[in-house]
């Protein structure tokens, strides 16, 4: 978040967190809510940066670096 954005509204945000499962089902199992979701797509790792909101990039390639060097470790 800018700086200047806390400075005006004194905003801090959102605590958020993220969990990672394979998903065996079909398209179809899922269900959302529809407000709040509605425009919810399968992304490839790889196009998953550019999709997130801009003041989210940073912070999600973070954790796609840091979730590929995982992936990678448990492979040995």
């Amino acid at each position: 978040m800018p700086s200047r954005v806390k400075k005006i509204y004194d905003w801090k945000g959102q605590k958020q967190g993220l969990c990672v499962a394979e998903f065996l089902g079909q398209d179809s199992d899922i269900k959302v809510n529809f407000w709040e979701h509605q425009t919810w797509k399968w992304v490839n790792l790889e196009n998953l940066a550019t999709s997130v909101f801009p003041l989210r990039r940073a912070a999600t390639q973070i954790f796609i670096n840091k979730f590929q060097e995982y992936l990678n470790k448990s492979k040995k």
